[in-house]
């Protein structure tokens, strides 16, 4: 790589490494968890809500990134949603980005987010709305509905 590449700082954290992986499940839901930040998978080992109910779902890759550098505030949820992509807002410096056809979730976590927090209120508000999501596409392509 040329050093003009190398001096160019990647402000988007497009290529973080995310080494820690982990299979949960939350909400019901398994989901294959990769980040960059123990801390969440210690976190995310402790949930096993609601049981396995796959329900044709297979599992949702959870890719989320600790960005140490970005805004530390997180005093709104803010929650923008047109299926199958939601987007959830945490203050200035976290976003979560739904892909409900993909079956991935995408994200950055500001350091005001505590890895419980994350675990427990924001990857469950997107949990939801993947599965209301998908029950809804299911409900519109069985036949002889209206």
């Amino acid at each position: 790589m040329s050093a003009l590449y190398e001096a160019v700082p990647d402000l988007l954290r497009r290529f973080s490494a995310t080494p820690h992986v982990a299979d949960v499940v939350a909400e019901g839901i398994a989901l294959t968890l990769q980040t960059n930040d123990l801390q969440i998978i210690a976190a995310a080992q402790g949930i096993v809500s609601g049981g396995i109910d796959l329900d044709g779902h297979p599992s949702i890759l959870v890719r989320v990134v600790r960005d140490d550098d970005a805004a530390a505030n997180n005093s709104e949820i803010v929650v923008i949603s047109a299926w199958p992509l939601v987007t959830l807002l945490a203050g200035a410096g976290t976003m979560l980005a739904l892909d409900g056809q993909r079956h991935e979730i995408l994200g950055f976590l500001s350091s005001a987010v505590s890895a419980e927090q994350f675990v427990n209120d924001l990857l469950p508000i997107l949990l939801r709305r993947f599965r209301s999501g998908t029950i809804q596409k299911r409900r519109a392509l069985a036949p002889g509905t209206i």
